[in-house]
């Protein structure tokens, strides 16, 4: 569960253009009302469906070996506590994303931002970077093991160590 929301915030950053080199600080104020401006136009909504649709997966995951009642309680309770909790758990996200954008973003990036994201076309890539960073995260984590293998197997090569041994340590 934890990992399908840590995927929802990467997705979150991930809606905007590729990060900007720096911006000078001496515009901040002004970069911070456009942040503000651009990450109003994220819909939680959208974000929060895009992990909702995760959740049947993720109950499933979780409840294995439980009885067909106890995994039926499960999901409810599950479901209910996501309801619950999401809504302030993405105010937060997104409050805590203008200064990331107004560090990261240019005034000119900020202000292409807004009128790009402001067309049908900027609306609806947004919507799916969303869906596709939650996607991206699930993937990155079902590959996660066989990188950290590699890597144990690479450090091992170099430091003469047993990729078994390494890998346990780690872990």
């Amino acid at each position: 569960m934890i990992r399908y929301l840590a995927g929802l915030v990467m997705a979150l950053v991930l809606a905007g253009p590729a990060f900007a080199q720096g911006a000078p600080a001496d515009d901040y104020a002004q970069r911070e009302v456009l942040a503000r401006q651009v990450v109003e136009l994220i819909d939680p909504g959208e974000a929060i469906e895009a992990v909702l649709m995760s959740m049947p997966e993720v109950i499933a995951a979780e409840s294995r070996g439980m009885s067909a009642s106890e995994r039926a309680m499960f999901k409810s309770v599950m479901m209910t506590s996501f309801n619950e909790a999401m809504p302030a758990f993405m105010g937060r996200v997104l409050e805590a994303m203008v200064p990331l954008y107004a560090e990261t973003f240019t005034v000119a990036e900020l202000e292409a931002m807004l009128v790009f994201y402001g067309t049908p076309e900027g609306r609806s890539i947004m919507k799916k970077s969303v869906t596709l960073g939650v996607d991206a995260q699930r993937i990155s984590m079902e590959l996660l093991p066989g990188f950290m293998e590699d890597m144990a197997v690479s450090v091992c090569r170099q430091l003469d160590c047993d990729p078994a041994e390494f890998l346990e340590d780690a872990l």
